[in-house]
């Protein structure tokens, strides 16, 4: 535990918060609540999967792009490219940090606090409802570009109800 003096924690508690996210697996270390055994590779791998599911929600825009061209007439009527594109590297980037600070609050706290370990369970329950959640969003968002994109396709298919479009036989 932390000593009472400083109010610094020990070295069990920096070695727990200096390694999470690295090798190591199951930790044991004395709380205000007693002593517990973490595997802080689950904690992380649930953590990563998190914050990677809502910054890809969150980095995910549709993206719309034109195949008509001035010079070849046989693409005035081609149709529309939409596709759904994610920002990866800064999805990346930014869930590596927000892991580890995540990791390290919750180190910190189940150390410190009284209640800390059941509300590290709490949050870990939460996150992992949440990365439903945020999958379910993107997969909702995915399938709407998917029918978007299939109806621009479909379109030059249809008989046209633009008589400018329409083309009469000769």
């Amino acid at each position: 535990m932390a000593d009472d003096s400083s109010g610094k924690p020990d070295e069990a508690v920096l070695g727990i918060i200096s390694k999470v996210g690295g090798d190591m697996t199951y930790k044991m270390f004395d709380t205000a609540q007693g002593q517990f055994c973490i595997d802080w590779d689950t904690c992380c791998h649930i953590i990563r999967s998190y914050h990677r599911s809502k910054l890809q929600l969150d980095y995910s825009k549709e993206q719309r792009e034109s195949q008509v061209s001035t010079i070849n007439p046989l693409s005035w009527e081609m149709p529309d490219l939409i596709m759904l594109t994610v920002d990866w590297d800064k999805v990346r980037s930014e869930a590596a940090t927000a892991v580890l600070n995540s990791a390290h609050g919750m180190a910190f706290r189940a150390v410190f606090q009284k209640d800390g370990i059941d509300a590290m369970v709490r949050e870990l329950q939460m996150m992992q409802r949440r990365t439903r959640t945020n999958n379910e969003a993107f997969q909702e968002k995915q399938r709407d570009v998917s029918r978007k994109a299939s109806k621009e396709i479909e379109a030059p298919l249809r008989p046209s109800q633009d008589p400018r479009r329409s083309v009469s036989p000769r």
